[in-house]
């Protein structure tokens, strides 16, 4: 008996195990594609942008809402936030910061106003209690926010705009391997470090001083380049 009662565990472990491997793995039939920064910019941008089907769900959210709210059902009030098309221009304002994008954050920005002024939150008799509580406070705290996101929207533009620059308008760099890009700022100065991999001996000091003045030029920007050479030695077998 307790030889049978073994091996039936035995045989469990067994079958649990191959149970377990045979639902479990690498389904790369599953994973996606990485996509490309260019492709999220374009996704989030048409999520962004008010369209039919945008003004569409929303009029369809408006009414399950006010339906939901004269049934005194919770349960309808939220299908009706589930519905609504208001997580595109939100997801976007978040990612728009996140990545300096201006243009984004502006279209994003714009987009939820319109959905907010559109429609009546409420009377300013009812509401002038707690604004007059939350503006200041939201104002207080908003400042130095506001400086500091400023100040990163200006460094990751001018990265941006430099990186670009130095792909397809500079002969040094555009067949290069730029490893990292970093801006800071000092005073009305940037400082701009690079770390590039390049051939060994492929890169001179006249070379990044030219590519520092064509920089000044086109960004109308007083910057210093410092320039990281990671030498590259390459060996042919005979």
């Amino acid at each position: 008996m307790l030889l049978l009662l073994k091996r039936f565990g035995s045989w469990s472990k067994l079958k649990l195990t191959e149970l377990w491997y045979s639902n479990s793995g690498d389904w790369h039939w599953l994973s996606e594609k990485p996509m490309p920064i260019a492709g999220i910019n374009r996704k989030l941008w048409r999520g962004a942008v008010p369209s039919l089907s945008f003004y569409t769900l929303l009029s369809l959210s408006a009414v399950i809402s006010t339906l939901g709210l004269l049934a005194s059902s919770a349960a309808t009030i939220i299908g009706a936030m589930i519905i609504a098309p208001l997580m595109g221009p939100i997801i976007a304002i978040a990612y728009s910061i996140a990545s300096g994008n201006q243009r984004l954050l502006k279209r994003s920005s714009f987009t939820s106003s319109i959905v907010f002024l559109a429609h009546d939150y409420g009377y300013f008799q009812k509401a002038r209690h707690g604004l007059v509580i939350s503006v200041p406070s939201l104002i207080i705290l908003g400042l130095p926010l506001g400086l500091s996101l400023e100040t990163f929207l200006v460094k990751e533009h001018t990265r941006r705009h430099i990186e670009y620059l130095l792909y397809r308008r500079t002969i040094t760099f555009s067949n290069s391997d730029i490893k990292r890009i970093d801006v800071r700022r000092d005073g009305e100065r940037f400082l701009v470090d690079m770390e590039v991999a390049v051939p060994f001996e492929s890169l001179s000091a006249n070379q990044v001083q030219l590519v520092q003045e064509f920089l000044q030029d086109n960004l109308n920007k007083r910057l210093t380049l410092k320039v990281k050479v990671i030498p590259i030695q390459e060996y042919t077998a005979s």
